[in-house]
């Protein structure tokens, strides 16, 4: 007697919700639309927001349930090390950025081989007038003192060379320290609704550590099961809207599209899954909502490249 009472209460799911998604879906406008009345609103995606740096939490910056935009600071790891170092990476900058930018030693390398210059053009001249006034030996050491005025001047300009190079490593090694020090504020990515805080101002938070969990609000979505004779893959990026009803008139609130339409059919009901997404840039939408969902009729153009897939 129970199996004949539970049999029959199964059938009666069954069948009832058969012919509610017939009643829900209506084709309109000579089947150039279709409809339902029981859309709902729903998160579908749920971000996990990690420290992405280790050590206290300084500061939190949001309370549960605040709307937040994307770049909104929601939390501060302490950042004394992080500042220190970079401070002693910018020292180190300026300190070679000075060296490489110094003439000093160049003039002054470039004032002892004019020196030596003059002191053999001297030299030359004595004996052009006195032969053998200045020894070969004399002769041989102050061109020597050129040679050595020229190979002087090209080392110096090499040591510039390299530290031109140094001071473009040393920015590197600045722009990393900023980039680890940014990374102490923790930032939102996407506008969403704080649904969790998992860690409070003074605890400890390492690398990963989940601290607030974000549910998306930019971009909602409603989940029908569709009748399988309309859900066909050419819904698929078809246009919607979401629309209520306000005092006796029909008001679109968004403009979505199909994003999913389920490869399989329930046996059951002969129904099929479909995903609709709405924008929400301005969050005038709500999760939770119920309203009118309106789906237009592909135009030819999309069947037939429905169909040659």
């Amino acid at each position: 007697m129970i199996k004949s009472q539970t049999l029959i209460l199964v059938f009666f799911l069954v069948f009832s919700n058969i012919a509610f998604a017939q009643e829900d879906v209506q084709p309109l406008d000579n089947d150039s639309i279709y409809t339902f009345e029981t859309g709902v609103l729903h998160v579908f995606e749920k971000t996990e927001i990690p420290a992405t740096a280790v050590g206290p939490l300084r500061e939190v910056n949001i309370q549960q349930g605040e709307i937040i935009e994307p770049g909104k600071v929601m939390a501060n790891v302490d950042d004394t090390l992080a500042r220190n170092r970079l401070q002693d990476a910018l020292v180190e900058l300026e300190i070679v950025t000075a060296q490489s930018k110094s003439q000093v030693d160049l003039e002054f390398a470039r004032s002892s081989r004019e020196v030596a210059v003059a002191d053999l053009r001297r030299a030359k001249e004595s004996n052009s007038k006195y032969a053998g006034v200045v020894s070969d030996r004399e002769m041989d050491r102050l061109r020597l003192l050129v040679q050595q005025g020229d190979s002087e001047l090209k080392k110096l300009k090499f040591d510039k060379d390299i530290l031109k190079m140094q001071a473009k490593r040393k920015q590197v090694a600045v722009d990393k320290f900023k980039y680890e020090l940014d990374r102490h504020a923790i930032r939102a990515e996407t506008t969403g609704q704080v649904s969790e805080i998992l860690k409070r101002k003074g605890e400890w938070v390492n690398l990963a550590d989940t601290i607030f969990e974000i549910a998306r609000l930019d971009r909602l979505r409603v989940e029908e099961y569709l009748p399988a004779d309309i859900a066909t893959s050419q819904l698929l990026n078809c246009k919607t809207r979401f629309s209520i009803n306000v005092a006796g008139e029909e008001q679109t609130l968004a403009n979505g599209k199909v994003v999913f339409v389920s490869p399989e059919i329930n046996p059951l009901n002969s129904t099929v899954l479909v995903w609709i997404e709405f924008k929400n840039t301005d969050l005038k939408l709500r999760p939770g909502m119920k309203g009118k969902v309106t789906i237009a009729e592909p135009d030819t153009a999309s069947k037939a490249s429905a169909s040659n897939k």
